[in-house]
Formats: structure tokens, C-alpha cells, sequence
């Protein structure tokens, strides 16, 4: 190591510092735009425009997995550094900015949502902290917010999210086919509320607003009574 990541690496308390020992040789950029060098624990990017920027942790993997110096946000212009609010902290790069928080992670913005964040007074303002990176139109970023989202089943009577409901509705079936065969099977029993709902509800529609009683069920033929049976040695007796 020499230069600008050599001297980094010494503001940054050496191998006592943050990042470490380190890892690699200083190594020139793919664009061949500077160099870098890695750490035990994170990266020291240098080029001419920006000079030597020390990055670990989450914000330097989200800068890796968009391509490095090559991807949208460019090289590194600022370390790490903590945000006004005292609960993350923030790396400024040629094209954007990623801010970092224990609730939310690491996200970068560029371009227009990052000029409209700042003007809402960056993480102090009504948005917070990013939750996102940003996506391309007309694509929803997949990631709920934080918080208890709504069951797609909950309003669905007898839906997987509706289980009282469900037992609920097996209980009035339940309930109508007991009383409807009660119904066909003891005269007396072929009118009443609980017997037309029980119809109503087992055949699965609604009770008829009709006035009229309903139709006399067909009558059931009773059983024949079986002989009762002689006691053995009573004809002979006879």
C-alpha cells in the first residue's frame, strides 16, 4: 500500500482501526479510474476525482452489489459517516448517496428521489429512512413496510384466514341436518323456523321470504313390528 490508501489506512487507527488488517495489494480499478485495497474489515477506494474513501459494512456491500465504481452511484466521495439524527449513518458517491439504519438496512438513491429527499430534510423529514433502492417504472419493490399487513383471507368467510367462521358454518350444517331429518322422520316436526332454516341452510341457499308453509314431506313407511317370539315348550303346553 502507498499514497492516498495508505494514509487511510493510518487515520483509521491502522491494523487497530476498524478495517483491520489488510487483505489484498493496492489494486488499480476495473475502469482504470484509481485503486483500491481490502481489509479485514471493509475497503479503502481511492481515485483522483474523489481521493481515498474508507467504506465497511452494510453500505459497502450495497455498493458492490450494484457494480462498484461502475454501477449507478460511481466511486466514493466521503467515508462513513454517522446521519444527523444520530441512528444510522450515510457514504456520498459521484451520482448518490446510501444511508444505512438498524431498522432498514443499506439503500442507495440517485437522481430525482434523491433530490426530492433531501428536500423533504433527509431522514428528519416525513419519509424517514429509505426502506428501498429505487426500482424501474411500473415495478413494485417487493419488501413490505414495517408492520402488520393485512390477511388476504380475513374478510373470506370460511377462508384460511377466517377459522371462526369456518367452525361456524360447520356447526349450522351440522345443526340444520339433524333437524331437517327429524323433520321427515316424526309427524309434528314439518314446520317451525328451525325447520325451514334447516332446509334452507342444508340445501345452501337462503330461507325463502315465501309465507306459504312448506310442502308436507312424502310419509316415511314405519317398520313392520317383528313377532315377538314364543318362549320354547309354550305350544306344546297348550
Amino acid at each position: 500500500m502507498r499514497g492516498g490508501i495508505l494514509a487511510a489506512w493510518a487515520a483509521d487507527g491502522f491494523e487497530r482501526g476498524r478495517l483491520g488488517y489488510p487483505t489484498t495489494e493496492e489494486t488499480a480499478t476495473v475502469d482504470g479510474s484509481g485503486a483500491f485495497g481490502w481489509f479485514q474489515g471493509g475497503a479503502v477506494y481511492w481515485s483522483p476525482a474523489t481521493g481515498a474513501q474508507v467504506m465497511s459494512g452494510d453500505i459497502l456491500a450495497a455498493w458492490v452489489a450494484q457494480g462498484f465504481e461502475q454501477g449507478p452511484l460511481g466511486s466514493p466521495t466521503t467515508g462513513e459517516h454517522p446521519t444527523a439524527d444520530g441512528r444510522g449513518s450515510a457514504t456520498w458517491f459521484q451520482h448518490g448517496a446510501t444511508y444505512r439504519s438498524p431498522a432498514t438496512g443499506a439503500h442507495w438513491l440517485t437522481g430525482p428521489i434523491l433530490a426530492a429527499w433531501v428536500a423533504q430534510d433527509f431522514e428528519r423529514g416525513p419519509l424517514g429512512y429509505p426502506v428501498s433502492d429505487p426500482h424501474p417504472r411500473g415495478r413494485r419493490h417487493p419488501r413490505r413496510l414495517p408492520g402488520r399487513q393485512p390477511d388476504r383471507h380475513r374478510h373470506r368467510p370460511g377462508g384460511p384466514g377466517d377459522r371462526g367462521g369456518s367452525r361456524r358454518m360447520n356447526a349450522r350444517t351440522l345443526r340444520g341436518g339433524v333437524l331437517l331429518t327429524l323433520a321427515l322422520l316424526l309427524p309434528g316436526c314439518t314446520s317451525g323456523p328451525d325447520v325451514t332454516a334447516a332446509a334452507s341452510t342444508t340445501s345452501g341457499s337462503r330461507p325463502s321470504s315465501d309465507p306459504s308453509p312448506p310442502p308436507s314431506p312424502l310419509p316415511t313407511p314405519l317398520p313392520t313390528p317383528l313377532p315377538t317370539p314364543t318362549p320354547a315348550g309354550s305350544a306344546e303346553a297348550a
